[in-house]
């Protein structure tokens, strides 16, 4: 392992020496392999000198007479999904669709133009027309930022089994702003789903090919927050869903300490183990199989109607050989979420934890974008973001602990820039944050650090049922 450490920052150094004779060599020509995909996006007015998408409004915009939380909450996903199943139901629902839309943002030629040219492409062969529709999509994204309106699109081509088909996913903008990245702002983005699709984030955030931002998946941290960190709070430290939560454990209930106001930190640890108990026995359902499967788990528990459901599911497989629910789940089920609805203040205490939570992610972001332009390849870029939120002030032990769990028993990029980091997932480091910073300066020659504002999602607003 320290051969391939050493060899990483020998590699970095060697690529620093070189950046100033690959600069001039591309633009002698040398380099125009990849390079002539630059400049024929360029002269295409899809993309500018650093790679970033560019849309050019072709009327003013009249976004202001166009109900956009209609058009992306129901809307625009309508359309897509009724394309999708275009080939069982026949094209009358995805027209539909597709004319309601039109209707919705007629008002706005921009919008009007785009959706045009969407609903030609998707009806061509999707694989070859798959990389037009996603700038279509970040056009129609790029346009909307232009505007200052809080919404977002990503697009893309998928096979689930049945052939591809045209997808977006829809996201309100809930804040923007800049987190500091060697004296640089770099722009992050705290969003949500507005969407109902079934197509979930594969992260909690992410960094978009030719766009100047860094997206932070609220939903998905949301979720890390309340089924692996809210558990792990709890004081007795026996919290822990796995070896992993309690190697990390007692590092993060100290960093939590740290920075969590004090009365939402209290709240959250009288509820810890009820949310334990309550994840535990979702997964004991889930894992034994027998017909009976979650949806979600609500940070606040099952309400009283999911609950009778749970009773009469528990009722009807009394001495069956492979029960919905057993005895042992029906109790924590049931008791658990009776508890978790019942105490006051418990969505501020929570909302407290998920922007911490999300102050994580957007510091690896902000490394994605302030690294842009950098000769790095892929383990290398990914392993320079782990190592900028494992060295920011308040978010180091909760970034290791996330980055051990997304990665825990896979193979991958992500979990080889991990490896890279020569730090231990089994036995976390009491000097985590000064061996991060000392790696960051040996590899990438980082001195600079992640600097986040002292009121940078520090609370941040958790959903309802």
């Amino acid at each position: 392992m320290q051969d391939t450490l050493d060899f990483l920052a020998q590699e970095q150094r060697r690529k620093r020496r070189q950046t100033v004779i690959f600069a001039v060599l591309a633009l002698l020509g040398a380099g125009w392999w990849g390079f002539g995909d630059r400049v024929a996006s360029l002269l295409s007015g899809e993309k500018n000198w650093q790679g970033e998408h560019v849309f050019e409004a072709a009327a003013p915009s009249m976004l202001g007479a166009v109900d956009l939380r209609q058009v992306h909450e129901e809307l625009l996903p309508s359309w897509t999904v009724a394309l999708a199943w275009a080939d069982r139901q026949g094209p009358e629902p995805a027209t539909a669709a597709r004319q309601a839309l039109e209707t919705a943002i007629a008002s706005d030629q921009n919008l009007s133009e785009l959706l045009t040219e969407l609903a030609e492409r998707v009806q061509g062969d999707l694989w070859s027309e798959g990389e037009r529709l996603i700038f279509l999509t970040s056009a129609w994204s790029r346009y909307l930022d232009d505007q200052d309106a809080p919404w977002r699109v990503e697009g893309g081509v998928v096979d689930l089994g049945n052939g591809p088909f045209f997808y977006v996913k829809v996201y309100e903008i809930l804040a923007d702003g800049a987190v500091g990245v060697g004296g640089q702002p770099a722009r992050i983005r705290l969003m949500r789903r507005a969407d109902t699709l079934n197509i979930r984030e594969a992260h909690l955030g992410h960094v978009v090919e030719g766009e100047d931002a860094g997206m932070v998946v609220l939903d998905r941290i949301e979720e890390f927050a309340a089924d692996q960190l809210w558990p792990l709070l709890d004081p007795s430290g026996q919290g822990a869903l796995d070896r992993l939560g309690a190697a990390h454990g007692a590092a993060v209930r100290a960093e939590a300490a740290a920075v969590l106001p004090p009365e939402d930190l209290a709240l959250l640890q009288e509820t810890a183990r009820e949310r334990l108990d309550l994840i535990a026995a979702v997964r004991s359902v889930t894992e034994r199989g027998c017909d009976f499967r979650f949806n979600t788990v609500p940070w606040q528990g099952f309400d009283a109607q999911d609950r009778e459901r749970l009773g009469r599911a528990y009722r009807q497989d009394l001495g069956a050989r492979c029960p919905a629910i057993t005895r042992d789940e029906i109790q924590p089920l049931l008791e658990s979420s009776e508890t978790l609805r019942s105490t006051r203040d418990l969505d501020r205490a929570l909302a407290s934890l998920v922007g911490w939570a999300a102050r994580s992610t957007a510091a690896h972001e902000a490394r994605h974008v302030g690294d842009r332009g950098q000769d790095f390849d892929a383990v290398e870029t990914e392993l320079s973001a782990y190592l900028a939120s494992f060295s920011t002030d308040g978010i180091s032990a909760l970034s290791f602990f996330q980055a051990c769990q997304a990665n825990a028993g896979i193979d991958g990029t992500h979990a080889r820039a991990l490896a890279a980091s020569g730090l231990d997932c089994e036995t976390p480091p009491r000097d985590l944050q000064a061996r991060a910073r000392l790696r960051s300066r040996e590899v990438f020659d980082h001195a600079d650090l992640v600097v986040l504002a002292a009121d940078f999602a520090r609370s941040v607003p958790v959903s309802g049922d």
